[in-house]
């Protein structure tokens, strides 16, 4: 007889360094979850990218060994990989959590207690910034910090609307929502070294609003990684980003887009450019143009074909 699970936590992950301490502090965090003492749960680790016995020996030496599932998954893809774990899982719930965060104590039970509200299919929380002292370079602003992470979050719980959205780092489903809507889109979301993104937003975007909520007590807990405060590496996620977004709105259309103002020409375009210049944010202006032509050039692309 098939075991029911309340719910599913569904790692994505792939190799690079430090994978297992970032898996080990993960890992420690979800056995002190104050809600899974009185659950029937599972965690699927999708490894991404082929088999690693290193990680699967790692991950069994676990105090919740006995509940996790170790799927190795050759074909790469950020996308693939929750849509594998989602086939893979039999949760009622199915949370999502990123390999390289860690996870308030309040977290499972803050998701899971939400999805309690009728009609709801979709609960998630911030991601708050844990190394704080970073020495930010004098260019960086929260223009930049967003393609990092969202710099807002709502105070308080309630449905999510503009211009808030949550993230794949931290958000949990109704299983029913996959019935409904279908899986994450595999032509958007980290491929390797490709930076797309978006499919978090993608799916929904699909989604009716009053469906989608948001509790700020599931708070997660992320580093920011000292290479990704560099000029080289926001010129490439910027032109990724305005991929992903002439992408979503080949699909759902321009006014499905969290930065319509961004990304297309208008007046409040032109004011963004203007202030950005007289507050001599110079490389800000450069990653604006840059997304702005990007996506332009994309989109009309996309239409032609």
């Amino acid at each position: 007889m098939r075991k029911i699970i309340d719910i599913s936590i569904i790692i994505p992950t792939h190799k690079y360094n430090n994978r297992l301490f970032n898996l080990s502090k993960l890992l420690t965090a979800l056995e002190n979850q104050r809600l899974l003492n009185d659950i029937n749960f599972e965690i699927i680790v999708v490894n991404n990218g082929g088999y690693d016995p290193e990680l699967e020996s790692f991950v069994n030496k676990s105090k919740v060994g006995q509940n996790i599932k170790i799927i190795h998954e050759d074909v790469v893809g950020l996308s693939h990989a929750r849509n594998i774990g989602v086939l893979h899982s039999k949760g009622k719930i199915i949370a999502f959590i990123d390999d390289d965060v860690e996870p308030s104590k309040n977290w499972l039970f803050s998701l899971v207690k939400r999805h309690e509200l009728p009609k709801t299919l979709c609960v998630g929380g911030p991601v708050r910034i844990k190394n704080k002292n970073l020495n930010f370079p004098k260019w960086f602003s929260c223009y930049f910090l967003r393609f990092l992470i969202p710099p807002r979050f709502p105070q308080e719980f309630g449905q999510i609307v503009q211009p808030f959205y949550l993230i794949g780092a931290n958000f949990a489903f109704k299983e029913a929502a996959f019935r409904k809507y279908g899986l994450f889109d595999t032509s958007l979301g980290r491929k390797g070294n490709c930076l797309l993104s978006g499919e978090d937003i993608e799916f929904m975007i699909r989604m009716k609003p009053k469906e989608i909520w948001f509790n700020p007590s599931a708070v997660v807990l992320t580093e920011i990684k000292l290479d990704r405060l560099s000029r080289k590496f926001f010129v490439k996620r910027i032109f990724w980003q305005a991929m992903s977004e002439a992408r979503i709105a080949h699909k759902h259309g321009v006014s499905k887009l969290y930065d319509k103002k961004e990304i297309l020409f208008s007046k409040e375009f032109v004011k963004i450019i203007i202030r950005s210049l007289i507050n001599k944010s110079f490389f800000k202006v450069f990653c604006i143009l840059e997304r702005f032509i990007v996506f332009q050039f994309i989109f009309k692309i996309k239409k032609l074909l």
